[in-house]
């Protein structure tokens, strides 16, 4: 076990008490797809490896799971970029149904689906056409959380805890991103150079230790946005009924 293993393994153990501390602060359901998101990275590894133990490491079986996870993981990065938009229009003027969020889910699940199956699937065993398969299932997701991010800015919402969670998210997606590019590009160019074989070899690891560290801290020492809301919304009724009060007090105190 060398150093680079130990940071995957302490990134997935993150990942395991950002899970606990989700539950425990009472935000997986405001959470939801995130919650999965995460969840999801956490089983990929031991049913790959169920897979290679069961069919063996050449197999098409263990070849669909390991690419198939893959594509699981990013179509519920997209689903977590589209509730954080939601999220993020809660309130707006444009009121948008939240049949309009459902059906864009939908949509995102059926179209990416097919083109995964139909199109994608066929040219796994070729260098290029898994190189076209990255590009689709991570450029996608990288651009959603910035549309999500940007959502946020434009509507002036100031809670910080769901904008470091789109921040993580979208660090992570962006770093393996470059990593997947940097890679395609040495071998296009025929060789590694240092940088490009670390961010080849390390990139995505890190993106994924940084992204958890920054969800553990958004769980535990940032509240959740609706609690902040309804604190908010409860002052400004305190505040309305004091001045209820206060008015008729002043009104009975002139008619005497």
């Amino acid at each position: 076990m060398n150093f680079w293993d130990g940071v995957q393994g302490f990134g997935l153990a993150l990942a395991c008490v950002v899970l606990f501390m989700t539950w425990r602060r009472r935000v997986v359901a405001r959470y939801s797809y995130a919650t999965l998101y995460l969840a999801s990275i956490l089983l990929l590894d031991p049913l790959r490896a169920v897979f290679r133990l069961k069919f063996g490491l050449l197999s098409n079986e263990y070849y669909l799971a390991f690419w198939f996870g893959d594509y699981f993981a990013r179509l519920l990065a997209c689903l977590v970029a589209l509730q954080f938009i939601e999220l993020a229009l809660e309130g707006s003027r444009l009121r948008i149904a939240r049949l309009t969020f459902l059906l864009s889910r939908l949509f995102v699940v059926v179209v990416s689906g097919i083109a995964f199956i139909s199109y994608y699937v066929p040219r796994l065993a070729d260098r290029a056409g898994r190189f076209e398969f990255q590009l689709f299932i991570y450029l996608p997701a990288t651009l959603l959380v910035l549309l999500a991010w940007i959502a946020y800015g434009r509507r002036g919402r100031s809670e910080l805890q769901p904008r470091l969670l789109i921040a993580a998210i979208g660090l992570s997606s962006a770093v393996t991103l470059v990593s997947l590019a940097l890679s395609h590009f040495a071998v296009v160019m025929n060789g590694h150079t240092p940088l490009t074989l670390f961010f080849a070899l390390h990139g995505g690891p890190i993106g994924f230790l940084v992204m958890a560290a920054l969800w553990l801290y958004a769980v535990t020492c940032l509240g959740p946005a609706d609690a902040v809301e309804a604190r908010e919304g409860e002052f400004v009724r305190a505040s309305g009924s004091l001045s209820v009060l206060a008015a008729v007090f002043n009104r009975a105190k002139e008619e005497t």
